[in-house]
């Protein structure tokens, strides 16, 4: 790569990270090999955000790392979340949030009926049933204006509030996304390797986007393959050029010149939420030949479907893949009994 160890921009994304962000909740996390390809000068390494912690993988620390400093030090009483019923990252960030003593409300998408098992066990585990809100999946297009009313009430009472969006997408998570950058220019020094491409998932979008701005704010110039697991790229692109003026602002670090990206979309058969069978022998074979437990909402589908990418792309160099995490495989066990 043509950028310096030592480049103002590099010193200065290192300087915002470390000065809004909780350094115990950033944690190195490392790479090795995947046999994904035969060619000479090629090869797939697998970063691991999963290994982190069982209820609070990489990806997803490092987005609170910056955000619940920022509630604490704004003094938030209290926060007003919106997820799906089975969401990871409400687990996770509940856990923080009950730690500093945040009080905090969920709007979930589903109904009260759900079956309590898998992450929505584990929020019930955090979560009392009068803090979870519930909104019909026919209504959810009202959930935001269904989080800014509660968040006046709450208001009225004399809290101070913040509303944390599906997947905590706010800028103030990014410094903490910055991370991940600097975590991974610390992997290549560590391997003496360089990737030329990073093959990652995006669901709100936030990690990736945090991938580019950090590429393009320092000078890397790698080629970026996200593939989009809910949503369409007008969305991403509507919210990405949004968060490069934040971001531009938040930091004072202009953004001129953008790396090579490209977005993908998967099959229709293998939409959010939905488990084909393609999905449930890929985490079989993951698990068995390679030693890495992976989840069919995200990354299952992601390995899947990286691998498909660097074949029909005829990728070459090193290529990193990132294992964001996940838990959902324990609310799905009984589907993939039959395979074992």
């Amino acid at each position: 790569m043509n950028y310096s160890q030592e480049s103002p921009a590099l010193l200065k994304i290192r300087h915002w990270v470390k000065s809004t962000c909780d350094p115990d909740l950033i944690t190195h996390t490392r790479v090795h090999p995947l046999p994904l390809s035969q060619k000479i000068n090629t090869q797939t390494w697998l970063k691991r955000e999963d290994e982190t912690a069982f209820g609070m993988p990489g990806s997803k620390r490092r987005k609170y790392a910056s955000l619940i400093p920022f509630l604490l030090k704004q003094g938030f009483h209290s926060v007003v979340l919106i997820g799906g019923a089975y969401s990871h990252h409400l687990v996770a960030i509940a856990q923080l949030l009950n730690e500093h003593h945040i009080h905090a409300d969920y709007l979930l998408r589903g109904e009260p009926e759900l079956a309590i098992e898998g992450n929505q066990f584990l929020l019930r585990l955090l979560v009392t049933s009068s803090h979870l809100h519930w909104v019909p999946r026919n209504e959810w297009e009202e959930v935001d204006t269904r989080a800014a009313t509660l968040a006046e009430k709450k208001r009225e009472q004399g809290q101070k509030v913040f509303i944390i969006p599906e997947g905590a997408y706010t800028p103030w998570a990014l410094p903490g996304l910055m991370s991940l950058q600097l975590d991974i220019l610390e992997n290549e020094k560590n391997h003496n390797i360089s990737f030329s491409h990073i093959i990652c998932d995006a669901g709100t979008g936030l990690t990736a986007m945090s991938l580019l701005l950090s590429d393009a704010a320092i000078g890397i110039h790698r080629t970026y393959h996200i593939v989009l697991m809910a949503g369409e790229e007008k969305y991403f692109m509507d919210n990405f050029q949004l968060l490069i003026r934040q971001f531009e602002i938040s930091s004072s670090i202009p953004i001129n010149t953008l790396p090579n990206f490209y977005l993908y979309s998967l099959p229709k058969n293998m939409g959010f939420g939905k488990m084909p069978t393609e999905i449930k022998s890929a985490i079989l074979k993951y698990a068995r030949e390679w030693g890495v437990i992976t989840d069919p909402i995200y990354s299952a589908k992601l390995l899947w479907k990286g691998e498909k990418i660097i074949q029909e792309n005829n990728l070459s160099g090193d290529i990193l893949l990132i294992h964001s995490g996940g838990n959902s495989i324990y609310g799905v066990m009984d589907l993939l009994k039959p395979l074992l």
